[in-house]
Formats: structure tokens, sequence, C-alpha cells
């Protein structure tokens, strides 16, 4: 004989209207009870897969976050030399060493004026080539 736990009751205002009945209330239990069992042993299921998930990633990133401590250990070295008066210096001494640069060009060309002024004097061009 087939468990039923719902029965027909009758008519309501032309609906069919049912209600809790079971002629077996310990299966019932039992198969609640069960049912329940399913469900927190598939929640476990899930959390134990999700936490080994999280153990995997947590593995494979472990190089990762060891080569970024190693680094950010280096550069905690490293912040002394960085904040350091000369270099912090630079970037208001970067015009100045433009400036030097722009200003040694123009005697550059000075100079080669003048060689090429003293190179004619001393070594006049040939006319014809026959002088």
């Amino acid at each position: 004989m087939p468990h039923s736990t719902k029965s027909f009751s009758g008519r309501f205002h032309g609906h069919r209207t049912f209600r809790n009945t079971c002629d077996m209330p310990s299966r019932c239990l039992q198969l609640r009870g069960l049912h329940r069992h399913l469900q927190c042993q598939e929640y476990r299921t899930t959390t134990m897969q999700q936490n080994n998930m999280k153990m995997q990633e947590i593995a494979a990133a472990e190089p990762i976050i060891k080569h970024h401590c190693h680094c950010m250990h280096k550069c905690g070295q490293g912040a002394p030399v960085l904040e350091s008066e000369p270099l912090q210096q630079v970037p208001q001494m970067q015009e100045t060493v433009n400036q030097m640069h722009v200003a040694a060009a123009e005697v550059k060309t000075e100079a080669d004026v003048k060689v090429e002024q003293l190179e004619e004097k001393k070594f006049p061009r040939r006319r014809n080539g026959l002088d």
C-alpha cells in the first residue's frame, strides 16, 4: 500500500482542499529524519568541497605571497635610500642638468665653428686642385 501524507478532504467553493494526514506517522518521521540527514550530509559534503577548493587556492598562491613578501622586505630595506635627501632633490636638479646640457651643446657648436675657421686659415681650400 503506497504511503500518502495528503488526503482529499472535500470541496470548498469549487476548490479541492487537502489536509496533512498520515496513516503511518512513525514512517513519516523516519522519512523526515532521513531527508534532514541527507540535507545535512549534502551540506557537509558541499562545505568540505568548498574548503578543499579554498585550501588548494591558498596552496597555489603561497609561492606568490612568499615572493611578494620577499620583495616587500627588500623594498623596506631600500626605503631609507629612496627617502634620502639627495634622491629627493633629483626632480629639482633635473632642470639644472637640462640647462647644463643646453649650455654644453652651445659651447660645442661655438667650438666647432672656431675649429673650422682655424682649419680654413691654416689649410685653405685649393682652387681647381692645382695649388
